[in-house]
């Protein structure tokens, strides 16, 4: 069997090739080097571009993947009728299915045009990015399969001779959350707490990928997404996460600026979020107060526990997301 699969994120990459290897598949991967913001904008007539670059391709595939940000399907998804019943299309949701083309009408409508398709399949990486779907386009029940991030990685596909032994220090997310909105950092030497952080981005040549923080004790983050491949590939580690609690959410947006993907509701986060949702809550360790967090990462026995928790999901997931392949594709 041929797959071809074009995506936006390495990490979504990764998670594929992981997720097919025990099967006898030929996987052809296309992530672009550079991807700046005006990549992203997918108008039809770029969709016709992609589609003759790579129609060789397609039409030769049995199964098309496409992940990250969904406009790309559009050069699949508008020359359908070329394509043969045979061949499938899949369709991995995992960051806001019309990112870059909000006001695109002839998307929505392209969509609302393939939705009943059944060569075309629908997969959502969390219950938000259904739930956003749902708000543009009317989706069959039948046609909402939710499929979590893989999340297991291999060494091999990594650089480990660049892999460090941080000694169970607690590993800090880097994004703008940690680093520029909030003063995170210096809270945490203030609280005498020793901490592991990436300081710039990695070359890819040097990137030892989730095993970069394998022997650190847990991970502290303020989320800014409703899902991230990062939180299942640290799960797929035993890696717990601490987070602040909604409460602290709640308190936090009124003082100061924190970013969080499209809206900033309390009721929504902690009901489609990873992070918060109800199914979840019980992976992770919440705090109230960051004064709270000397006495959890004393609590080693704690963290263990939330850590096995985590591995343990992710396992079922998978036997999940395996099950789902193999019915899309007949393996």
């Amino acid at each position: 069997m041929k797959v071809f699969h074009y995506s936006m994120h390495e990490g979504c990459a990764s998670d594929i090739k992981n997720l097919l290897k025990k099967y006898d598949v030929d996987l052809t991967t296309i992530v672009p080097k550079e991807r700046p913001h005006e990549k992203y904008i997918v108008t039809s007539e770029r969709a016709e571009c992609m589609w003759d670059e790579y129609k060789d391709t397609f039409l030769s595939s049995d199964a098309i993947i496409f992940s990250d940000t969904t406009p790309f399907s559009r050069c699949v998804l508008q020359n359908l009728d070329l394509l043969p019943q045979s061949i499938k299309v899949i369709l991995w949701i995992t960051n806001r299915f019309n990112y870059a083309i909000e006001s695109d009408r002839s998307y929505y409508e392209l969509l609302d045009r393939v939705k009943n398709d059944n060569r075309v399949y629908f997969l959502f990486s969390n219950r938000f990015e259904r739930v956003y779907f749902s708000g543009f386009i009317a989706l069959p029940n039948d046609k909402q399969i939710s499929f979590t991030p893989y999340g297991k990685r291999n060494k091999d596909d990594f650089n480990m001779k660049n892999q460090k032994n941080h000694g169970g220090k607690l590993f800090v997310m880097s994004y703008q959350n940690e680093k520029e909105f909030y003063p995170l950092y210096d809270t945490l030497k203030n609280l005498g707490i020793d901490f592991y952080h990436k300081k710039e981005w990695i070359p890819k040549e040097e990137y030892c990928g989730p095993y970069d923080i394998e022997t650190c004790s847990a991970v502290l983050h303020i989320p800014y997404a409703w899902g991230t491949v990062a939180l299942w590939e640290y799960m797929a580690l035993g890696k717990t996460f601490i987070l602040p609690s909604l409460k602290w959410l709640d308190n936090a947006y009124k003082e100061r600026y924190l970013f969080f993907q499209t809206h900033k509701s309390i009721d929504a986060i902690s009901t489609f979020s990873d992070w918060y949702c109800k199914d979840n809550q019980d992976l992770f360790v919440y705090f109230d107060d960051i004064e709270q967090l000397s006495d959890i990462l004393n609590d080693t026995d704690l963290l263990k526990e939330k850590g096995m928790k985590c591995f343990k999901r992710v396992q079922e997931n998978n036997l999940q997301n395996h099950a789902i392949v193999e019915n899309i594709l007949d393996l």
